[in-house]
């Protein structure tokens, strides 16, 4: 799917697999730019609703999720329309709904394997703890007749979404399909309400509380699937893989099939607050090792605001991203 790929090939022939992480990095995120500036400034810009690719059937997808009460469920629902139906959730030691919400939807659909265990460690582990996950799923699913063949990482403010009336959704089928493939990369499409939102209305639908999604893409940040029994891990976040060892023509840039992930970061001031607490604790609670209790310093940031301005300080935040979504 990397139309340009010739001219990655050389450069990806002398790099050694951590180097190549870079090379896609900076290739996809160029590409998914223009891609992704072109078709929203076209005629044929229309966020779908989900409609069916029937290779995720034998995918798997994992999140991590703490209190996303207001949103974990219609992340699951919309998943599962896409076609996804192996969910591996681990709960961070959510104290709202959550819980009760993936149980739920277990209920509904029985037809979904839903995996779901409770996560008593609040340090910001993510890589680990994926990577513990997988390991887990394949030990768990090692007798199952369907063997899954991808793995797809989302938070629960991520949405894959087919972002065009144009196209169809066989594209995304085709990649999976493609014995070639073993990375695939998504990028963000940033999403916010109209107007400060203290709280999100029950029962109303992301798409329609908040309808903004930005003009261009102002910066892009990566998310990855990929093919399982490849030697493939997760970085941090799950934005990238540690290494890659195959060739240029090994990834998928899904903007090229007009499927982004439509993220959902800053919604409320109810539910910024929230995450802000619990990012905090998370940070504090991470050892300082292998460079983690460095990462995710915005939420420390945005912990000192709160706790000098309160709710003040987190209007403007939200502010701020509808802003950004508003103008690129």
């Amino acid at each position: 799917m990397l139309d340009d790929q010739a001219l990655l090939e050389p450069a990806f022939s002398a790099a050694t697999p951590r180097q190549r992480v870079v090379l896609i990095r900076e290739f996809a995120n160029r590409r998914a730019t223009g891609l992704f500036d072109e078709l929203r400034a076209g005629p044929d810009w229309r966020p779908q609703p989900p409609r069916r690719v029937p290779g995720l059937a034998s995918a798997v997808l994992f999140l991590m999720v703490k209190d996303e009460a207001e949103i974990i469920g219609q992340n699951l629902r919309h998943h599962y329309a896409l076609g996804f139906r192996r969910f591996f959730i681990l709960d961070n030691g959510s104290s709202d709904q959550t819980a009760a919400i993936i149980a739920g939807f277990r209920s509904a659909y029985p037809d979904a394997g839903v995996f779901s265990a409770s996560d008593y460690i609040v340090g910001h582990y993510q890589a680990k703890k994926m990577q513990a996950l997988v390991a887990f799923m394949q030990a768990y699913l090692h007798y199952e007749a369907d063997q899954p063949d991808w793995l797809f990482f989302v938070d629960a403010d991520e949405f894959i979404t087919f972002a065009s009336g144009a196209g169809d959704e066989r594209r995304f089928g085709d990649v999976l399909a493609d014995p070639s493939k073993t990375l695939l990369v998504f990028h963000w499409a940033q999403c916010a309400s109209d107007r400060v939102l203290e709280a999100l209305p029950v029962g109303e639908d992301l798409s329609v509380a908040l309808p903004i999604v930005w003009p261009r893409m102002k910066v892009a940040v990566t998310k990855v699937a990929y093919r399982l029994n490849h030697g493939l891990e997760p970085i941090q976040g799950n934005h990238l893989v540690e290494e890659f060892p195959y060739s240029a023509s090994d990834v998928a840039i899904m903007a090229e099939a007009d499927f982004y992930l439509f993220h959902y970061p800053v919604r409320t001031v109810e539910q910024l607050r929230r995450k802000v607490v619990n990012g905090n604790r998370a940070l504090l609670a991470t050892a300082d090792r292998d460079g983690l209790s460095g990462t995710a310093t915005h939420w420390r940031t945005y912990h000192q605001w709160y706790e000098q301005a309160g709710d003040v300080a987190l209007r403007q935040v939200v502010e701020e991203h509808i802003d950004g979504c508003l103008n690129g």
